[in-house]
């Protein structure tokens, strides 16, 4: 398979035949022709983002939490300086980031840096617990984590917020919730779905990956502690199997087709992270993904720590186990510019296609959406 990362270094006349035939299959049909313009558009703003570990506090305790279970980001010293952060964000401007994903443990405790990157960068996506509701003002995409019912909530968060995080968010177009699915949550799927669709909202799923931390932690059977390893064990945990994947992906299918003004998700990302291929090609070495476009070693991306500086980690979640990595957001970006051979069929074509409105769907670039209205902004 030749991908994004091999095709940047073929010579131009490459470069230019693929893109000629992509556009070729765009024109061979009239509802390809926009719904291509509209995926280059999108993939356009996708290659000039970054990524901001905006913070290192949190107000919650997520068992195998990804940045606090065992990422060295949340040992970063925090700069505190607003000054210092508005430089930052000018910064990337002036270089032409068009895109910021704001994330850490939880950004939403930092309005004012919010604040700070939408005055300076157009488009960008805030991923959040839900327990503290982000101003109206603040135009960006905004992801809120789902770990299931409130029961689940409790147990797997350290606090049952799913309540509140609903009300906050109720009716508002920037929002999409994120259900992360575990073992453990699996059987929550469709109320939750349910739910969201009764209180008119819109969910995706994410796919619990774990870190390499709470592997070892499992298999060196290390003791719980009060924080983010507290009941994990080998018998009970996160981890998904072979089975539960089966058993994931055929329900996800059936709540996208039972719920598609609800559940904003791609069926061809659902069977790419619920089936037996590894999305990611693995160096043998050192367990690194070498074709992930949340990388570091991407030629587009960039993280930043809490200090406001570039990160030397490997990825946008540097403890992540790459073997395993299912997580929706550097999947969705590595197949939006995964090009290979199979892109040039029909159903290639089509799953890309679909792909990239999935991403634009979640980051608010479809057409149809609209600002929002003054009147809307008041919080």
């Amino acid at each position: 398979m030749t991908t994004i990362g091999a095709i940047r270094t073929e010579s131009e006349p490459r470069l230019n035949a693929f893109a000629a035939s992509l556009s070729s299959i765009a024109h061979s049909r009239p509802e390809y022709s926009e719904r291509y313009r509209n995926a280059r558009r999108i993939q356009k703003i996708a290659k000039n983002s970054r990524t901001i570990e905006l913070t290192n506090k949190c107000n919650l305790f997520c068992e195998g939490c990804l940045f606090f279970e065992g990422d060295q980001s949340a040992l970063t010293p925090e700069l505190d300086d607003l000054n210092g952060w508005d430089k930052v964000f000018r910064d990337l401007a002036e270089e032409g980031v068009q895109h910021i994903n704001l994330a850490g443990a939880e950004p939403a405790l930092q309005t004012e840096r919010l604040e700070l990157a939408a005055k300076h960068i157009p488009n960008g996506l805030i991923v959040t617990n839900g327990t503290i509701r982000i101003p109206r003002s603040i135009p960006y995409a905004i992801h809120v984590s789902v770990w299931g019912d409130a029961d689940l909530t409790a147990t797997l968060r350290g606090g049952n917020h799913l309540e509140r995080s609903i009300r906050h968010y109720r009716g508002d177009p920037r929002v999409h919730f994120i259900y992360t699915v575990s073992k453990l949550n699996i059987d929550t799927i469709e109320p939750i779905v349910e739910r969201m669709k009764d209180e008119g909202l819109k969910i995706a799923f994410n796919y619990f990956s774990p870190t390499e931390s709470y592997l070892e932690k499992i298999s060196g059977e290390t003791g719980n502690d009060n924080r983010f390893f507290r009941f994990s064990n080998k018998s009970t945990n996160l981890i998904l199997d072979d089975e539960d994947l089966q058993r994931i992906g055929d329900i996800i299918n059936r709540m996208i087709d039972q719920y598609p003004d609800t559940v904003s998700h791609s069926k061809v990302y659902n069977r790419l992270a619920t089936g037996n291929t590894p999305i990611f090609d693995i160096d043998a070495e050192t367990g690194i993904a070498k074709n992930c476009e949340g990388s570091n070693a991407s030629e587009w991306y960039q993280l930043y720590g809490t200090d406001g500086k570039k990160s030397q980690s490997k990825c946008c979640t540097p403890n992540i186990s790459c073997k395993t990595c299912r997580l929706y957001t550097p999947t969705l970006a590595t197949l939006m510019f995964r090009m290979d051979d199979s892109l040039l069929t029909p159903q290639g074509f089509e799953n890309w296609l679909e792909i990239c409105e999935n991403w634009g769907r979640l980051m608010r670039f479809v057409p149809e959406v609209v600002p929002v209205s003054e009147a809307e902004s008041v919080a």
